[in-house]
């Protein structure tokens, strides 16, 4: 996958959809702010705080998820540059990310491989997250670690590896 650094997003005239995929604390609303000025960025993480809620209580991730498809179809439907902030580690969260009226849209997807003391580091800063819980989050994106071909196959049109 070829690297991503000094990428800004950008359309060129087709709508653009960026997926971005990775870990807790592995930089992907970091880069959502800093390279993706102009698109409507759909972040689970701020859904969640507007909402109150708690990390990992199911009861309330059903609304988190609810409202995120719903900002997510919404931007889409209006033909706007958009990114999805959220982890979309697993196959099927990234086939669901790509469903919705987004036939226009130009698919992206930018991976975050960062090392796990990294992860940490940022987790001991945000404090927002258990620390297990993101140390478990990255050990399990290692093993299910997406490749270029495999996100190809998924329906991306382009693939980027954002390492840290």
């Amino acid at each position: 996958m070829p690297g991503i650094r000094g990428a800004r997003c950008r359309s060129s005239g087709q709508p653009v959809l960026v997926v971005l995929c990775g870990p807790s604390h592995s930089g992907k609303s970091t880069f959502a702010r800093r390279f993706c000025e102009g698109f409507r960025v759909v972040s689970s993480d701020r859904i969640r705080k507007e909402r109150a809620t708690v990390f990992g209580r199911p009861r309330d991730e059903r609304v988190i998820w609810d409202a995120f498809e719903s900002e997510k179809r919404k931007a889409l439907r209006e033909g706007r540059n958009v990114v999805l902030d959220a982890c979309h580690m697993s196959r099927n969260a990234r086939r669901h990310a790509l469903q919705g009226p987004n036939a226009r849209h130009r698919k992206v997807c930018v991976v975050f491989d960062v090392p796990l003391e990294k992860v940490r580091h940022r987790c001991r800063q945000a404090q927002r997250v258990p620390l297990a819980e993101v140390e478990r989050m990255w050990r399990a994106f290692q093993a299910c670690k997406p490749t270029a071909l495999e996100l190809r196959r998924e329906g991306f049109d382009e693939v980027y590896l954002c390492v840290g």
